[in-house]
């Protein structure tokens, strides 16, 4: 017990002579700092500190050169660099996700397609314009090809825009296409949910960020130069203007502006962050659009966009969004909270079963108050809205006319030696739920069946496999005479007719019907 109270008294006065000597330290500096300023006392401080290190002497000589194996400190990446990170790699994901597997679907689309499914590849092409003059120089789906094109590459969020809008043209039919968020720049315009106007072209309450976008393609050169004249010139027959995502929001306020506001419409200035990007200036707008079609775009103002040009306010067109039971895309509804509305025009929901609601219902308006319980971001890309209006309005069959070629049944004596026919279709490369077959036909050397099998499965890139089998049920196993497979380009977009060959010599004759459904009836 003595040996711990001897040391807790020789702690205590440690600490009164740390006390005192600080106190006195603090003293000396607050009488100096008095007498000669604060600045004059820590010289002297740091003099004092100075010369009692060099009375303890420097260090040696090989302490202070660096140590040629010691490692750099790493620099740390300025914002520029992570914002263009950023922008490059979203860029590229929207390549692998949305543009690329677009393409399949796009191929397929021709001149007799719909106008609803034209517009809607029309509306991916803005992501993949460079591919598609690459691809389709002489013209696309009975000659759709680009007149003029805007880039607005102005800079935002640290990084270059790519705003794209492209005029094409089929004889004097135009389509006018936005493209959507393409990068991290456009993320400036879809975070600013502000309100704004445009009493001219009857706008009011409209998504600032949208109504900014439209005004920066309307004050640049080439809306009067290239797109307003060859609009106006040359699209007697129809200007169509369509978009996905974000392009059909500002798509929706192009054709609300356009044909509200005359031949001639007053701009204002245009300032982004604090910057004149654009003087206000009146620009020429003689045209008026036929109608107008979108693909997942969220609510675009608080009081609805109206077409000035019919009493009923309604766009012809569609604008189509992805729901399922389970799952939808997440984007038409982002903007419900601010209660922002559609474009008064009809509204299809894609699904297993599309649902069509009228121009002036509240659920075109703003979207259906009966909500799947996840969002799927996958449901928003370009490829997935295509796919499901190719599903739901075009249809594949293939008519199975006769066969030729086939086997005896020298094996098999007590069923006589014709076999007993059918024929079967599916796809080579998945898997459907259900294998379209013909009838039977009995003890037929060339039979002939003239069916058609609607492929109720098939999606384009699909490889069909033809099966000719032998029935011997009861007796054993049916048995599969011969297979020719049909790749998708052989048929792909416009049919085949004609006779095929299977593996073992048989001959098929068959064709391949491609048609479409009403649209009004899915």
């Amino acid at each position: 017990m003595a040996w711990v109270l001897r040391c807790a008294g020789l702690l205590m006065i440690c600490c009164l002579s740390t006390e005192a000597s600080e106190g006195g330290k603090d003293k000396r500096f607050n009488q100096s700092a008095r007498v000669n300023g604060t600045g004059f006392a820590i010289a002297a401080e740091s003099k004092q500190l100075l010369s009692s290190k060099a009375l303890r002497g420097t260090k040696k000589d090989s302490e202070e050169i660096p140590d040629p194996n010691e490692e750099e400190p790493i620099p740390l990446p300025s914002i520029h660099f992570i914002a263009e990170y950023i922008d490059m790699a979203s860029k590229q994901i929207n390549t692998e996700l949305a543009y690329i597997p677009a393409r399949p679907y796009l191929n397929i689309i021709t001149n007799s397609s719909p106008i609803q499914l034209q517009m809607a590849g029309i509306a991916a092409w803005a992501y993949d314009l460079e591919y598609f003059k690459m691809a389709y120089p002489d013209g696309w789906a009975g000659g759709w090809k680009v007149v003029a094109e805007y880039i607005n590459t102005t800079q935002s969020l640290l990084v270059d825009g790519h705003d794209v809008v492209a005029l094409l043209a089929k004889g004097k039919n135009c389509a006018i296409t936005f493209s959507g968020t393409h990068g991290l720049a456009d993320w400036s315009t879809n975070l600013n949910i502000q309100q704004a106007s445009l009493p001219q072209c009857g706008l009011f309450g409209v998504h600032e960020g949208f109504l900014e976008a439209f005004l920066q393609f309307m004050l640049n050169d080439d809306w009067s130069d290239s797109f307003e004249p060859y609009l106006a010139e040359n699209c007697s027959e129809g200007i169509h203007v369509t978009g996905h995502s974000q392009g059909a929001a500002v798509a929706a306020v192009f054709a609300a502006c356009m044909n509200a506001a005359g031949t001639n419409l007053t701009l204002p200035d245009l300032w982004r962050f604090g910057k004149l990007v654009h003087a206000g200036r009146t620009v020429r707008t003689r045209v008026n659009v036929t109608d107008l079609h979108g693909l997942g775009g969220p609510g675009i103002s608080t009081t609805q966009l109206w077409n000035y040009q019919r009493p009923d306010g309604v766009f012809p067109g569609s604008r189509f969004f992805n729901q399922d039971y389970m799952s939808f895309d997440p984007v038409p509804w982002l903007t419900y909270a601010f209660r922002y509305t559609h474009p008064r025009a009809r509204t299809v929901k894609m699904s297993d079963r599309p649902q069509n609601f009228g121009a002036m219902t509240e659920e075109s308006m703003f979207e259906p108050t009966i909500v799947s319980f996840v969002p799927d971001i996958m449901f928003h890309l370009p490829p997935e809205y295509l796919r499901r209006i190719v599903m739901a309005i075009r249809s594949v069959s293939v008519k199975v006319v006769q066969a030729r070629g086939l086997p005896t049944r020298s094996a098999r004596p007590l069923l006589g030696d014709k076999p007993s026919i059918y024929a079967t279709i599916e796809a080579s490369n998945r898997k459907w739920r259900t294998t379209p077959r013909t009838s039977k036909k009995k003890n037929m050397a060339s039979p002939a069946w003239g069916e058609t099998l609607h492929l109720e499965e098939y999606e384009p890139g699909d490889e069909l496999e033809v099966k000719v089998w032998d029935a011997v049920w009861p007796w054993g196993v049916d048995k599969a005479v011969g297979t020719v497979k049909l790749n998708s380009k052989a048929f792909e977009p416009h049919g085949f007719d004609g006779w095929v060959s299977t593996e073992s010599g048989i001959r098929l004759k068959v064709s391949v019907v491609i048609s479409y459904r009403d649209m009004d009836g899915i």
